[in-house]
This record gives structure tokens, C-alpha cells and sequence, in this order.
């Protein structure tokens, strides 16, 4: 009894006990990473959206979640380990084996989240109709099953979203493109990595299918949110090369908008000149693709100055993307290479067009009142409006300037 009992406590190697702690830490990680994927990170985006963070604080609150979970599932795994190896042998391998079901269980619900994650991500159906064109309609994973009845409700083809870079969709791509053999739909492989890539062949793709294609398309990604939503946007901008018909597109994720935003762009604030006509500072590389790509900004008026070498830059780097998302765009040449301010011709110009749209100008100020860049302060002043407190821009009436409201306190 008592040697027994000393055998069961004894350490057991080094290699045997990280063989046991990697197992452990992967099945703890793979079913905790799917609740935080799935059910948290929709939580957290729901909620800081409501209080009108910007995409770079969204990005830094994520990056926070993502690390709180690596380190919880490692102490986890950590404590669990030590936990089995004060168990008898047999009792161990049962525990071993009841740690690996909850990760099965993900992993088999990752191979299908349409059936299993997409109602608690939130996904709903959309679509968009191209007049003369073809139709698409949005949203998750189709197992066999949900591919067969898309084909009787007029589906002649599917387009695939997901990259066999993502580990836990390659089986997911595979029995997709099988099944879509088997129901002769032809399967159209677009893969798309949002945050990493600049997914330029699949945005191509999708342009050239808009605009030449005909038929029904189903577009989809894993949960049908971030690349769904990406693709929903560039098909809705080519409507004035396509005479697009936007038709049942309110149940995606509405596009984040200038007047959610609680605090200031990296080079300034925004100033609200009219319902859907926004003066902006040029936005960082996280507020360009929260804002203008992601977002709803209308057409986009960048005045910027080509002669000088950062501006030259901003405006070679906008125009690529705004191209590739097929964001509507106007530049213009900063008033003035020696410093002219006159900025007349930008007020007519901006009296012509018909909201939404935005001005992009270098940079504005992070003061209430009139911004400091001269292209900004005129337009504030032709349009009367001046810089409020981006918690709360108070609505005016024809002739009156906005009240100005005290920045919330930090």
C-alpha cells in the first residue's frame, strides 16, 4: 500500500509530463478559443461599438482578450496536468480522455459552424441584387444539406471566402467543394485573410463576378461576419458601374460610422458638416480600414498635398485600397503648392455632391472650435460648424452653429 501509494506520487519525466501538458493545453485551448471566438468577441465588438471606440482601441481591447486567453488556458492546462498526475494511472488515461471531448466537439463543430456556431455569432442573411446583373446573398458555412436547398431556392453557384490558411477550415473547404460537385454547383474558391492579407486576387475576383457574372451566387465565409461583411461592401460600391439595386441588405453588421466614434483620430478630430458629410484628419492604417474600408464614408474627397513626400505616400497607399474595396474617390491636390490656401474651388465642389461623403485633409486639431489645417477651417466656416466634443455632436438647424459640448471626462 504504501509503495503504491509512492509510486502514484511520484514525478513523472520531463518528456512524458510536456507530452501530457501540450494534449492538455490543446484541448483546453480549442474549446476555450471557440467560446471566445464565437460568443465573447461578439460580446465585447457589440458592446464597444455601442460606446463609439475606434477601430485602433477595438483592435487593442482584442489583442488584450486573445493574450488573457492564452495565458488562462495555459495556467489551466498547467494546473490541470499537475492534478492528474497526483491520480492513479488508470484514473488518469479516463480523465485524459474525457479532457479530449469538449475539443472534439469544437473541432466537429468547426468543420460545419453554420449548423453549430453561426446562431450564437449572430449571423443572418443578406442580399444584394446587380440590375442586369447577377444576384448574391450572404452568409455562414452550408453543410450538404443547406447547399441542396439553396440550390432549390435558386442558388447556380457558391463562392467560398475561406482559406485553407486557417487550420480549422481546411476540412470545412474540402467537404464543401465535394458537396458542391456532387449537387453540380460550381464552387468558386475567393479566400480571404482580412486582417493579415491584402486579399487583392480575391477582391478582383469578386469584382470581375459582379460585374460580367449572371445567376444567383451564395457567399460565404466561416460565421458569415468580418469577410462576408468586406465583400457585401465592395459589391454595394460598384453600383455606378453595375446600376446596382441593393435589395434586403440591412440584416449584416451595419458599417461603423463617423458618428460612433468617442475620441480623436491619430492626427486629430472630426468635424461634422452636414448629416453624412464628415471632415476627417487622414486616418492610420487601423482607423483607414475600420473607417473607410469597413465603414460607411460615402464618397471619399482626399485633399492631400502630392508634393509633399508623406502626403505623396498617404495618397499612393489610399488609392490602392480604396481601389481594391472599390471605395468611390476624388483626389485633390492640396490648394496651393507654396502654401495658397484658397480652398473655393473645394466648397463648390463639396456643394455638388450629394451625401454621404467625407473629407480626408492632412490633419485637423485636437482642440474644440475651428480645426487648425486651412482647408478644414474653411470649409467649417463656408458650412458654419465648427469641432464639438466627439461624445456628442449636437444637431443644428438651418443657419445656427452647434453648440459646443465639454469632452467627456477621461
Amino acid at each position: 500500500m504504501t509503495t503504491g501509494s509512492r509510486q502514484r506520487y511520484l514525478p513523472p519525466s520531463a518528456s512524458r509530463f510536456f507530452l501530457t501538458f501540450g494534449y492538455a493545453w490543446l484541448t483546453i485551448g480549442l474549446f476555450m478559443g471557440t467560446l471566445v471566438l464565437v460568443v465573447a468577441v461578439r460580446g465585447i465588438l457589440s458592446m464597444i461599438q455601442r460606446m463609439g471606440w475606434g477601430q485602433a482601441a477595438q483592435n487593442r481591447l482584442l489583442i488584450v482578450v486573445i493574450l488573457v486567453f492564452i495565458i488562462s488556458s495555459f495556467l489551466l492546462a498547467r494546473r490541470v496536468v499537475r492534478m492528474l498526475y497526483r491520480q492513479k494511472p488508470a484514473t488518469r488515461k479516463v480523465w485524459l480522455a474525457l479532457l479530449g471531448v469538449p475539443a472534439l466537439l469544437s473541432a466537429y463543430a468547426w468543420t460545419n459552424p453554420a449548423r453549430f456556431l453561426s446562431g450564437m455569432a449572430g449571423t443572418q442573411l443578406s442580399s444584394v441584387a446587380m440590375r442586369g446583373g447577377p444576384n448574391f446573398v450572404f452568409g455562414s458555412y452550408p453543410d450538404e444539406n443547406r447547399l441542396k436547398e439553396l440550390k432549390k431556392q435558386g442558388v447556380t453557384a457558391v463562392i467560398s471566402l475561406q482559406s485553407p490558411k486557417v487550420l480549422v477550415e481546411i476540412e470545412g473547404i474540402r467537404a464543401e467543394r465535394d458537396a458542391a460537385a456532387r449537387e453540380h454547383l460550381p464552387f468558386i474558391e475567393a479566400p480571404m485573410l482580412p486582417w493579415v492579407s491584402d486579399n487583392e486576387d480575391a477582391i478582383a475576383k469578386i469584382k470581375q463576378i459582379a460585374l460580367h457574372g449572371s445567376g444567383t451566387y451564395y457567399v460565404h465565409c466561416g460565421l458569415g461576419r468580418d469577410r462576408v461583411n468586406i465583400v457585401k461592401r465592395v459589391i454595394e460600391s460598384l453600383q455606378p458601374q453595375s446600376n446596382a439595386k441593393v435589395t434586403a441588405s440591412t440584416d449584416l453588421k451595419k458599417a461603423v460610422g463617423f458618428n460612433r466614434r468617442i475620441e480623436p483620430f491619430e492626427r486629430g478630430m472630426l468635424m461634422k458638416v452636414a448629416d453624412g458629410v464628415w471632415v476627417v484628419p487622414f486616418p492610420n492604417k487601423e482607423e483607414f480600414y475600420g473607417f473607410i474600408i469597413q465603414g460607411d464614408p460615402g464618397h471619399v474627397l482626399l485633399v492631400l498635398n502630392p508634393n509633399d513626400p508623406s502626403q505623396r505616400a498617404w495618397i499612393t497607399e489610399a488609392e490602392r485600397q480604396m481601389k481594391e474595396y472599390a471605395v468611390a474617390y476624388t483626389v485633390i491636390p492640396y490648394p496651393g503648392a507654396s502654401g495658397d490656401t484658397s480652398t473655393a474651388p473645394i466648397v463648390a465642389k463639396m456643394r455638388t455632391m450629394k451625401p454621404p461623403y467625407t473629407v480626408i485633409v492632412p490633419r485637423t486639431t485636437f482642440e474644440l472650435g475651428d480645426p487648425i489645417d486651412p482647408v478644414a477651417r474653411a470649409i467649417g466656416r463656408a458650412y458654419n460648424v465648427k469641432v464639438v466634443a466627439p461624445s456628442k455632436v449636437v444637431e443644428r438647424t438651418a443657419g445656427e452653429t452647434p453648440d459646443l459640448v465639454a469632452p467627456p471626462k477621461p
